[in-house]
């Protein structure tokens, strides 16, 4: 008998490459930014890139606006909209959609994801997944009190796939918040640590946060799966 019914995936760099979305954002944005002041968009964008790949996150055009002596009120809300609501073109890790599909055989999906709601939306469109999910959560940012590492998330995941969460594979990728929430709902965790990942070099701060097992893609997920059914 299977070990586990169902397995719940993380989005940003375990589906996708998250670098992906943030550089065709920062694409939006300074093309935004050319047509309203002149600035060449593809300086921007290398501008913004740079900036990124230095490790600054969270306020990129508040510094870029400043670097430029342009005034962060008159554009910055400019670029975020354009951020958030451009259309990305995106695709999955190539393993993605051969393994979902081996999965399916055997367990129900489910997906639980957090952030700005359309643009989770977006991402999911993009990389042409969505309908090998029995179940997909998406906590927007009107809730955001109780995005993971609280367990809310993975417990509404468990309860619209029907089973219990001790019957549920939790994989993420991100050692802050995604096994500790995992835990904390009384399930198994996996980290899918992809070397290109924003968050590989990163360690869980405590035990609680650090997951049952690590793999390096999605066939290593697969084969740890059956392992543990086996097993059982």
């Amino acid at each position: 008998m299977p070990a586990w019914r169902a397995v719940g995936f993380d989005l940003d760099d375990t589906l996708y490459p998250e670098r992906a979305f943030v550089l065709s954002g920062f694409a939006a944005a300074a093309e935004w930014l050319e047509g309203e002041t002149g600035t060449a968009a593809q300086e921007t964008l290398a501008q913004l890139t740079a900036l990124f790949e230095a490790g600054v996150r969270g306020d990129t055009f508040d510094r870029w606006l400043r670097s430029q002596q342009l005034p962060v009120a008159a554009y910055r809300q400019g670029m975020i909209h354009a951020y958030r609501n451009h259309k990305p073109r995106l695709s999955p890790f190539a393993d993605v959609p051969p393994a979902l599909e081996r999965l399916r055989v055997d367990c129900r999906l489910g997906l639980a994801t957090e952030g700005a709601r359309a643009v989770q939306e977006a991402k999911l469109e993009a990389i042409g997944v969505r309908d090998r999910f029995d179940a997909v959560i998406i906590l927007g940012e009107e809730e955001r009190s109780q995005w993971k590492p609280n367990p809310w998330p993975l417990t509404r995941l468990a309860e619209a796939l029907g089973i219990s969460p001790k019957e549920l594979v939790y994989v993420g990728d991100n050692p802050q918040k995604d096994f500790e929430a995992a835990r904390r709902a009384g399930m198994t965790s996996v980290r899918l640590r992809r070397s290109q990942g924003l968050h590989a070099g990163e360690e869980p701060a405590t035990l609680d946060a650090a997951p049952d097992a690590e793999v390096a893609d999605m066939n290593g997920l697969i084969s740890w799966l059956t392992g543990e059914r086996t097993a059982a």
